[in-house]
């Protein structure tokens, strides 16, 4: 095995033996994903915990290739007792948001939860969150108060409130809430005045150490499965590398949101979890969504359900979904023209189950990533009167702002078959063009390397079907497509750089 010591002009090559020879630095850099540690090269970003090596495909002989990999459930240990747990949701602080819909300055906000566990019995505690209730200030989400659910034994079985900033000098963290925690439901209030917001449950005892953003604030209601404070350690937005103890999907639920306004005048808005009550998503040649102005981010980590609820028929409760749009650059920042080559591996071919996607592979503009060009692959035809075969790889092109639907071309690209293809980026200073097996587009063209522009490699439609772009497609148009079942496997990523601009020098031993 050879390695190197780096030199701003050229490569020292070493043996066992000493010295072997001095070489001019090299030009092109390959990642062949023979490690893990490829991915923690300077110039490589993104959701990296998303990929994983794999040894089921290989294209240069070296036994493995790269793959998405969604992690969906984990393993976790019981922090306190050592043990194993069954299993938690990979991605940290994962939540929804809802807008108060009516002007509240002062007045009450109310959400029922249900409680699967109660208080803990006698004997060692268990360091698991069930979620949180949350008041943050929109405009400053780390200035919050919360109700934290969780098993923890902390305070002889109380519900627990917590602040995201400490303003009066006492506890982030308040066992002081006065209400023993019970199998069932329950209500969590925030007591709202102009200057600051204050929460109990169950009518019990205010948690008074615990204080958050009163209605002159831009209130917002956050429902995460997880811990703000990381267990009264800390503030998940503010605070470096905070404890993350995500909920188990499935295990609490919540419902019936009432917003009470005293001031500025008196009003009501309720809300539930019932159908037409809660975002959800299109379907792709399939019913359409539903928008609730004032959610955010709800249907991808929590769902409605009937197993419990206090109103109507269905309740909210979280369940990890599929994550969408994951995907790993790689910088090409300092580029020379000439081809970068990403090679990729179909295990599906010319499958038409129209169920999964195989990814998307783009080069996309430094400064703005909604202006890119792109293959995807995916087993849908494409459904239109092109009289090119169906089953063929498609080429997507979407300029910067990426305003409406992205230009989506069926005929251009090869036809899709098992077996390992060779996606070449041929690079200017102006543009770039791109070919799957030698075949492409000459006039089709992306952002060159004027841009400064990455490579980027997408667990996902980059153009969610032709119909948007992924950096401003509106939220309920994002999941028709997503799924856990990846068919595609990347290998020898070889880009026109210098190994110094890589700064990794275990991609080249």
């Amino acid at each position: 095995m050879l390695s190197f010591l780096s030199h701003p002009r050229r490569h020292v090559f070493l043996t066992a033996a000493g010295i072997l020879a001095v070489t001019p630095l090299c030009a092109q850099v390959t990642f062949d994903f023979d490690s893990a540690a490829d991915l923690d090269s300077a110039i490589v970003s993104g959701d990296t915990n998303y990929f994983q090596i794999s040894t089921a495909q290989d294209h240069d002989g070296s036994s493995s290739s790269l793959q998405f990999f969604d992690p969906a459930v984990k393993p976790a240990i019981n922090l306190l007792t050592s043990t194993e747990e069954p299993g938690y949701p990979q991605d940290p602080f994962e939540s929804f948001t809802y807008e108060v819909p009516i002007a509240l300055t002062s007045g009450t906000i109310t959400v029922d939860f249900y409680d699967p566990y109660g208080s803990p019995p006698p004997g060692p505690t268990t360091f698991e969150w069930l979620g949180s209730i949350i008041l943050e200030d929109a405009d400053n989400p780390a200035d919050f108060i919360a109700i934290e659910l969780t098993r923890l034994n902390y305070g002889g079985g109380l519900y627990y409130a917590s602040e995201g900033v400490d303003t009066n000098s006492d506890s982030v963290f308040d066992a002081d809430t006065g209400t023993i925690r019970t199998v069932g439901w329950h209500t969590a209030e925030f007591l709202i005045s102009a200057t600051e917001s204050l929460v109990r449950v169950d009518g019990g005892a205010i948690a008074d150490e615990t204080v958050g953003p009163g209605g002159s604030a831009n209130l917002r209601l956050r429902f995460m499965a997880d811990t703000p404070t990381g267990g009264g350690m800390g503030n998940y937005l503010t605070t470096p590398d905070p404890i993350s103890i995500p909920a188990i999907p499935g295990d609490t639920f919540y419902d019936n949101i009432v917003f009470t306004a005293t001031a500025p005048s008196a009003a009501t808005a309720t809300f539930g979890f019932e159908d037409g009550e809660t975002d959800t998503p299109d379907e792709f040649m399939g019913p359409t969504g539903f928008d609730n102005p004032n959610m955010a981010g709800f249907f991808n980590d929590f769902a409605t359900t009937t197993t419990q609820f206090t109103e109507g028929a269905q309740s909210g409760t979280f369940f990890n979904g599929v994550e969408t749009f994951k995907s790993i650059a790689f910088d090409l920042t300092g580029a020379s023209a000439g081809t970068a080559t990403v090679w990729f591996y179909d295990s599906l071919g010319p499958n038409a189950d129209s169920d999964k996607l195989g990814g998307s592979i783009i080069i996309e503009n430094g400064s703005d990533p909604s202006d890119f060009l792109a293959v995807e692959i995916w087993n849908f035809p494409y459904p239109s009167l092109d009289p090119a075969p169906p089953n063929n790889y498609y080429l997507t092109r979407s300029t910067a702002g990426g305003v409406g639907p992205t230009d989506f071309q069926s005929g251009v690209l090869p036809n899709r078959t098992v077996g390992w293809h060779r996606v070449d980026f041929a690079l200017t200073n102006a543009s770039t063009t791109v070919t799957v097996d030698g075949i492409g587009s000459a006039t089709v063209t992306g952002p060159g390397l004027s841009t400064n522009p990455k490579i980027r490699l997408m667990a996902d439609s980059a153009s969610s079907g032709g119909f948007a772009n992924y950096v401003t497609i509106d939220e309920l148009d994002i999941l028709y497509m997503a799924t856990r079942e990846p068919y595609v496997f990347f290998d020898d990523v070889t880009l026109p750089l210098s190994a110094a601009s890589v700064t990794h020098w275990e991609l080249y031993q």
